[in-house]
Order: C-alpha cells, then sequence, then structure tokens
C-alpha cells in the first residue's frame, strides 16, 4: 500500500530523513522534528510549507522549507492527481529547470488520494499577483521556460510508447459531440451578454477547429510535453535570472501536444490587444531562436505561426471548459473578451 500523506503529521522525522538520504540531500545527521501551516487551494488541494528541524551535526544545505501539496477524496479516480505525480514521476528529473524539484509523489485511485513533496522556492521565487499582467521581463522569462520544456521533449523517442498521450483519439463525430455537449449549456448561461456575430462564430468555428486539429496531429511532427495550464501565474519568476531559472508549476493537465498551445494560452488569452501587439511576434520570434539554438531547425517560422494561430482559436473554447468545471466566471470572463479580439487581429478565421 502507497502512503499518502494529506496532512503535515503524517510525515515522521524518520520518513523524511530517509527520503532527503535517498536524493543525497542528507549525508549527514538526521530530521528531528517538523512544523508548518497548512491551507487549502480553491480547487481542493491543500498545500503546506513545511519547516524541518536537522540534528546538530545534519548537512548544512540540507533543505530547511519543504513545500506539500495534497488532497483526498470519496472519489474513485481523479485524472488532475494522477496526471501531475506521473508528471513527476515520469517526465520531469530532479534536475529539470522547468520544473520545481520533487522529492516524493503518489497517487492512489481508491479512494482518490495524492502528495507532492517539493521543493519550496518562495526565498528564490515568486510569482506574479493576479490579475496583473506579467511584466516583459516575465513573459521572456516565461518563454524560455517553455522552450526548456518543448526542446527537451521535442519529437522524443520515448512519446506513444512508454509516454503516452492523456488525449483520447476519437472520431470526429465523437469529439465534435463532446463539445457541443459543454457548448449548448455555455452559451445558455451567458446569455444576450454575447453579440449574435460571436455566438454565431462558436458554433461555426468549433467542427472546422476540430477537424483541423486532428488533420494537424496525423503530420505527427513538431510534438513535444505541452502543459496546457501556462497562465503568467503559474510561473514561478526568479528574484535574480543570472542564479535561477523560472519553473512551471501545477502539472495535472499536461499532455503530448504542439507547444504552440502552450504559446496561444501564455499570450493570446492573457493579454489585451495593444499590449501583445507590442510582445507577440518579438515573444515567439525568441521561442524559436531557442530551438534553433538547440539544432531544431524543421520548425519554420510560418509552421509556428499557423500553429499559434490554430490555438489562438482553441482559446476561444478554453472559457467554455472552465465554465463546465465550474471555475468562477470572474477567472474566464476575461478570456471571452481577450480571446474574440485575438481571433479576429490575427485573421484566424482563414485557417478554418
Amino acid at each position: 500500500m502507497t502512503d499518502i500523506f494529506t496532512h503535515i503529521d503524517q510525515i515522521t522525522p524518520a520518513w523524511l530523513t530517509s527520503c532527503l538520504q535517498g536524493h543525497g540531500l542528507l549525508s549527514n545527521g538526521h530530521v528531528v522534528s517538523l512544523s508548518g501551516r497548512e491551507e487549502t487551494t480553491a480547487i481542493g488541494s491543500v498545500i503546506c510549507h513545511i519547516t524541518v528541524h536537522y540534528s546538530e551535526d545534519a548537512t548544512p544545505s540540507a533543505p530547511r522549507q519543504l513545500f506539500l501539496k495534497s488532497g483526498s477524496s470519496d472519489e474513485t479516480g481523479n485524472d488532475d492527481w494522477r496526471g501531475e505525480v506521473a508528471f513527476y514521476s515520469h517526465i520531469a528529473t530532479e534536475n529539470a529547470p522547468f520544473a520545481v524539484p520533487c522529492y516524493h509523489a503518489a497517487y492512489v485511485p481508491q479512494p482518490a488520494q495524492f502528495h507532492l513533496l517539493l521543493a519550496d522556492l518562495s526565498a528564490t521565487h515568486a510569482r506574479t499577483q493576479w490579475p496583473l499582467p506579467a511584466t516583459h521581463q516575465q513573459l521572456e522569462q516565461a518563454i524560455d521556460c517553455l522552450a526548456q520544456l518543448h526542446i527537451s521533449w521535442w519529437e522524443h523517442p520515448r512519446l506513444g510508447h512508454d509516454v503516452q498521450p492523456r488525449f483520447v483519439e476519437t472520431s470526429l463525430d465523437q469529439w465534435l459531440k463532446t463539445w457541443e455537449e459543454q457548448l449548448t449549456p455555455y452559451l445558455g448561461f451567458v446569455g444576450d451578454r454575447l453579440s449574435p456575430r460571436r455566438r454565431a462564430l462558436y458554433e461555426w468555428a468549433l467542427p472546422r477547429l476540430l477537424a483541423r486539429l486532428l488533420q494537424r496531429r496525423q503530420d505527427g511532427h513538431h510534438y513535444t510535453i505541452a502543459h496546457q495550464d501556462a497562465h503568467p501565474y503559474n510561473f514561478l519568476f526568479p528574484h535574480s535570472s543570472v542564479e535561477q531559472s523560472t519553473r512551471l508549476v501545477d502539472w495535472a493537465t499536461w499532455d503530448i501536444e504542439l507547444g504552440a498551445r502552450d504559446l496561444a494560452y501564455l499570450i493570446a488569452l492573457h493579454l489585451f490587444p495593444e499590449e501583445r501587439k507590442l510582445v507577440e511576434r518579438p515573444l515567439l520570434q525568441r521561442y524559436q531562436a531557442h530551438l534553433r539554438a538547440s539544432g531544431i531547425h524543421s520548425y519554420s517560422w510560418e509552421q509556428l505561426w499557423d500553429d499559434y494561430r490554430l490555438f489562438v482559436i482553441w482559446n476561444l473554447f478554453v472559457p467554455v471548459e472552465q465554465f463546465c468545471f465550474q471555475v468562477p466566471a470572474y477567472i474566464w470572463w476575461g478570456h471571452v473578451e481577450r480571446s474574440f479580439l485575438a481571433f479576429d487581429d490575427l485573421q484566424c478565421s482563414e485557417l478554418l
């Protein structure tokens, strides 16, 4: 039976000593005690900043602060929890520059429970305060982080083998039916808050977008691991970019996908037109420069731009999905406006 820690008092000093020794972080001494404060997040997970107290002979560099993220449910299975544990267990190594180091990860499906024991980077990194937009420097750092992630898994031989896609391939008719079942209650809820043109655009774009995405998937090139929730507030930005790298958190929705999905999600879904037009192309060019510097020359600017705009269209349906998952409207309503404005500005209808 896998041990799942859903509260700090379940972690014993002996267990943590063994865990840290296994990661080469505690060559001398041992953990004497732990302390910390727990709080529940908006999505039901429990987080805790843990302070570790060591014996006097302990390795001086052993981590004094750790971060525990956990959750428990009476239900059977939780795909987000399973996915995040799988990411830290099989995708991100401890030294991956785009992720927070993870020292232990576990998940059980019945009843659904999970935990992640992570390095606490609060002394060296900070998030952007919601709902403030990221600064231009932070956007560049976020692009650098995404490029590191995508390059490390670019057309990797493990993709499709021991790392399987989480998107279940289906027929266009079935995929369309699933989305129509989400779109109908969404349109009923927003009512005349949407103009007739925008309501019609949802229904016109949906079947064409899904057909285009399935067609693009048949190509099979340029695929990687994508975060798929790469909004500015899921990045930990370093206080000193010289010494530290930007990190991404909340990996529940990762999948095998085109990296352009993360780019469109970060830029087009979260910036209003005036700001977006200032940074959009420079950020995409910065991303492509990273690819080329790593030896990836097969991804042309034209293909990157088309893929980016394809996921700008996909952004139209992000608020639909968030509504169906009962995300509060104050989070997704701004996405509605920004996604339509980007769709029009970038003439995305020509792709459909």
